[in-house]
């Protein structure tokens, strides 16, 4: 009798880690592109590339609230000198509200960030993030995930919102009306500029 053929370990499924941080989110946006480039090489470039160098993001970023904290960098002129570059790791950054929740490298990222309508953000540690439930508050999860794709990949970007209570459902539902179409516009510029990326860095 042959000996058993062992198992094959469960394989990292993209979207898993937001699940885990906004389960019953109240909105819940997805947006795709796809990438003439392997999934390492579109992994890295979400990381790596500079979310502001597609046009229509560059100015959406000044009045959509995705990213907030790319915006008032851009605002503050931070990063001027360096001809208007901003990287996933600027939004990491101490002085930021964003949060980097969990990442499965290769596979997802997500970050979290605690929003109060209209304005306003606050930053909590990754595990206090699922379970905050102070009220006035949305709590936003924003994930990237690469996906194989044929001889490329996917790049997926997810959003999910969650009010800890009515009143901030109230607000959130009094601006998203207005600032949401700006905010898809803008997420799909940054999704569109890690794509270039990755594509350029393939390429050569």
């Amino acid at each position: 009798m042959s000996d058993p053929v062992p198992a094959s370990p469960p394989q990292p499924v993209p979207g898993a880690l937001i699940q885990h941080f906004a389960p019953d989110p109240q909105e819940r946006t997805t947006q795709h592109v796809p990438v003439d480039a392997d999934p390492g090489t579109s992994y890295a470039a979400i990381r790596s590339a500079n979310l502001v160098n597609v046009p229509v993001t560059r100015i959406l970023s000044e009045v959509a609230w995705v990213p907030v904290e790319l915006a008032a960098r851009l605002r503050r002129g931070r990063n001027a000198a360096l001809g208007h570059t901003a990287h996933l790791e600027d939004m990491l950054a101490d002085d930021s509200p964003w949060t980097l929740l969990d990442e499965e490298p290769g596979v997802e990222l997500v970050l979290g960030i605690l929003w109060k309508p209209p304005s306003g953000a606050e930053r909590r540690d990754a595990g206090e993030f699922a379970a905050f439930s102070e009220p006035g508050i949305v709590k936003v999860a924003w994930s990237h995930s690469v996906i194989p794709y044929g001889t490329g990949s996917l790049l997926v970007a997810e959003t999910r919102t969650v009010a800890t209570d009515a009143t901030a459902r109230r607000r959130f539902g009094a601006v998203w009306p207005v600032v949401g179409p700006f905010a898809a516009v803008a997420r799909r510029g940054v999704l569109q500029a890690m794509r270039e990326h990755a594509e350029t860095a393939a390429s050569s």
